[in-house]
């Protein structure tokens, strides 16, 4: 299973010694033909070097004449949250939790036309997943996929939504949509019915999306195993969380079974 390495650093030069790191360590321990994805996010401005990585893995795809699935970051973190993920001419967003300018200007930068996308698929109601989605959804008539529970939740947030751009789906089943399939499972996390995301194409290549959860249950295990990329959550350290200001409640919400995942839990699944 390959992984993806999220880190944030507010020093873009210590930001690029971590890369620099884990290439290091995975051309020393990986000696597979296989492709390792490393998607960073920096609260510096160099959004450039994260599109230098995602074109650089599409053009060598290119050149072999591979069809695979396609992963980008729009955006993470508190203030805001967006995924596309592509294959062939299906295109979708996993989250709209950025501004749509935002959104169309991460899309432009790596040539996919926010117009031809099929959907956007909700995680979950918290603001920054949903802070562009009836925006987008309304301007580019684009449906948005999320289940019964997640749609009341966030149906009185986002505006006026065409019916027919409302798309529910059940959690644990799977759903074609054009060159892909897409299976919705249950996380654990404090909103109405979070899901994360297992997406296939018909070579049977793997990407799973999870999230903005407490912990990684069985059920979690089962969905993201023999994925061959995993974007997962690496939100906090304990010690650092508990002698921060942030109030006790907070703190407690955040390390809650229902809040998010650590960094030494987000090292144990990738180990």
């Amino acid at each position: 299973m390959d992984f993806v390495y999220s880190l944030r650093a507010r020093d873009c030069s210590l930001a690029l010694s971590f890369v620099a790191m884990i290439l290091s360590h995975l051309w020393r321990n990986n000696k597979k033909n296989k492709f390792i994805y490393i998607i960073f996010y920096f609260k510096c401005s160099v959004d450039k070097i994260r599109l230098l990585i995602y074109n650089g893995i599409m053009n060598y795809i290119k050149k072999k004449g591979v069809f695979m699935l396609k992963y980008c970051s729009i955006g993470s973190g508190s203030s805001g949250n967006c995924h596309y993920v592509g294959y062939k001419d299906t295109n979708i967003l996993i989250d709209a939790g950025l501004s749509g300018k935002r959104i169309s200007k991460g899309l432009e930068d790596i040539d996919v036309d926010i117009s031809k996308l099929r959907g956007i698929f909700v995680t979950h109601e918290h603001s920054d997943h949903i802070k562009g989605l009836g925006v987008i959804s309304r301007k580019y008539d684009l449906p948005i996929y999320l289940n019964y529970k997640t749609w009341l939740a966030l149906e009185s947030k986002i505006g006026k939504i065409k019916e027919s751009n409302i798309m529910i789906f059940d959690n644990d089943k799977a759903y074609d949509l054009g060159d892909m399939c897409i299976k919705p499972f249950s996380i654990n996390h404090d909103a109405a019915d979070p899901v994360g995301f297992s997406l296939f194409n018909e070579r049977d290549d793997k990407l799973s999306i999870a999230t903005d959860t407490g912990h990684i249950s069985d059920d979690i295990r089962e969905n993201i195993l023999g994925s061959k990329l995993v974007v997962l959550e690496s939100n906090y350290d304990k010690e650092m969380l508990l002698m921060g200001s942030y109030t006790y409640a907070l703190k407690k919400r955040v390390m809650s079974n229902t809040g998010h995942l650590s960094n030494e839990d987000a090292a144990k699944i990738c180990s």
